[in-house]
């Protein structure tokens, strides 16, 4: 833990930041803003990362530091779920694994990821470890925590269903005559515990405000999703999209998701280990099959909000804090020699899986578009061609093996595999982070606009541009939440009357030819920084310093 806090520290420093307009959000609710007036409901999150704002103008530096250390706390927790299926040794390497993996170079963001990862593998390590204690009580620990979850993270109300899923089946595996009450005591207790921690919370940070559960951002998005219209166009958008996930789950995955069917579905037998094993792989899939679907349903709802969304993004970002849990269940079967009782699950399981594999290989890039934030770990394996059909053919090797000898084909996943797609991904994820150690015409705009304007004439800038991603970076640097935004098209004149009347400096970015009347210009490479004439006498003009 304390190797990879320093790694993960010192490849960050000095970085400029990177995900907009996200960065810019989540650093302006944290920092700038008053929580009733935040668009998301991330209370917990801008609660804790408003540290940030002793830290002045690094800010982002200070980010980053709580980042690498909520994300590094979240390895015990993967450790002692591991723990309780493999030996030491191998728990140890998945933890690694789990930590070395390109899912950590979401430190490097001033997103809420890191925190998320910690929350989720804390309530993680509840919900299996503590099942045997009364049901009120089970009830409202994991709720209690899946409401910090969604205070962290709003799409953390998708884990919901898969929880609840989850506790009803623990219950009836049981076979108690009182597992129906257990159930129903269980999932009691833990929807009034996210119900009241959740609007209590919520009321006492922002007021009426925070009773809203989605906030204003995604609440509008949700509500313009359901038109009648509007969802039979989603539905079939969604298909895709989920198509794009089953692929890239079978290449990243392949062994973990046929051991997880497998084991679902082996009924009575204890061929596929101990009872702890069952529940760990009923955990990842009552989990992973909401998810995907809301994913998909995202996916398909922003399309048409800006230039950027489209049903080629594979947004695993929203999924991938559960890829440990994958680990965890090949690795529970290091330890299991007895035989399957139901070889034909096993056999279409692994032939499905194979099969989507060589469909990835031959597809995958044509119709979907990996990216680093979207999909880390997809990327890195998708970024050269030979290496992606390295991590191919070693995938369906591993499954095939698998399917002959559970125990080998576990082996050749954990100890192979994984190591590969890891040092892979990892090297790749690392490589494209570093690139941003140079600042480029975004950066050093934004910098000068906060470095020679004071508080007030920064209320009164508007940022110009044709990137709307570019526009949002420079607002990160100008670092005032009153300071606007225009986008125009690429190589189009600056039109006067589109900047607003209450707009005294405007910052240029691009090729664009400024307004006649534009005065106190300053020139730089690629933008430009200038004050337009006061529109009544009565203002005072502002001044460069």
């Amino acid at each position: 833990m304390v190797a990879v806090f320093v790694f993960l520290l010192f490849r960050s420093i000095g970085l400029h930041p990177s995900i907009f307009a996200d960065e810019w959000i989540y650093s302006m609710g944290s920092r700038l803003t008053k929580l009733r007036s935040a668009t998301l409901p991330l209370y917990i999150y801008f609660l804790v990362f408003r540290l940030t704002k002793h830290c002045g103008s690094e800010f982002l530096e200070c980010a980053r530091v709580l980042n690498d250390i909520f994300f590094v706390a979240g390895a015990p927790f993967i450790y002692l779920v591991a723990r309780k299926v493999t030996s030491e040794p191998i728990a140890v390497l998945v933890t690694m694994l789990s930590l070395l993996g390109p899912i950590n170079t979401y430190t490097a963001y001033f997103m809420p990821e890191a925190m998320y990862f910690f929350v989720f593998w804390l309530l993680t390590w509840v919900a299996l470890n503590f099942r045997q204690v009364r049901p009120s009580y089970y009830g409202i620990a994991i709720g209690t925590l899946l409401s910090t979850l969604m205070l962290v993270k709003v799409n953390a109300i998708f884990l919901l269903p898969g929880l609840a899923g989850f506790v009803v089946w623990s219950n009836v595996r049981d076979k108690s005559s009182q597992s129906l009450r257990t159930s129903i005591v269980t999932l009691s207790y833990m929807i009034v515990a996210v119900v009241v921690v959740r609007l209590g919370i919520g009321y006492v940070c922002a007021g009426t405000a925070g009773l809203d559960v989605l906030g204003t951002r995604y609440g509008s998005l949700a509500v313009s999703s359901l038109t009648l219209a509007r969802l039979s166009q989603m539905t079939s958008q969604m298909f895709g999209v989920l198509r794009g996930h089953a692929m890239s789950l079978a290449v990243l995955c392949g062994v973990p998701l046929a051991s997880i069917i497998t084991i679902i579905f082996q009924g009575d037998s204890n061929a596929e280990g101990d009872e702890a094993l069952r529940s760990i792989a009923s955990y990842s899939f009552a989990l992973t099959l909401p998810l995907v679907v809301a994913v998909a349903y995202f996916t398909a709802s922003v399309i048409g909000e800006s230039p950027y969304e489209s049903l080629a993004r594979l947004h695993m970002r929203y999924y991938n804090f559960i890829f440990p849990l994958f680990l965890i269940v090949v690795a529970g079967q290091l330890s299991t020699r007895g035989g399957r009782r139901n070889s034909y699950v096993v056999r279409l399981s692994a032939l499905v899986l194979a099969a989507l594999i060589l469909y990835s290989l031959r597809l995958l890039l044509r119709l979907y578009s990996p990216s680093l934030i979207d999909c880390p770990e997809l990327h890195g394996v998708t970024a050269g061609r030979v290496v992606f059909y390295v991590v191919g053919i070693v995938g369906i090797l591993s499954i095939v093996v698998w399917a002959v000898e559970q125990r080998r084909g576990a082996q050749l996943f954990l100890f192979v595999f994984m190591p590969i797609s890891v040092l892979c991904s990892a090297t790749t994820g690392n490589s494209e982070l570093r690139r941003r150690l140079a600042a480029d015409v975004c950066d050093r705009a934004g910098v000068f606009a906060r470095d020679v304007l004071d508080k007030n004439e920064r209320s009164k800038l508007v940022v110009v541009g044709s990137e709307l991603a570019s526009l949002y970076r420079v607002l990160f640097y100008v670092d005032d939440p009153r300071t606007a935004l225009l986008a125009i098209a690429p190589g189009a004149p600056l039109d006067r009357s589109a900047i607003q009347s209450d707009r005294e400096w405007v910052l240029l970015l691009g090729d664009h030819s400024l307004p006649a009347d534009a005065e106190d210009q300053t020139a730089e490479d690629g933008y430009v920084l200038f004050r337009l004439p006061l529109k009544s006498p009565n203002d005072q003009p502002g001044s460069i310093r």
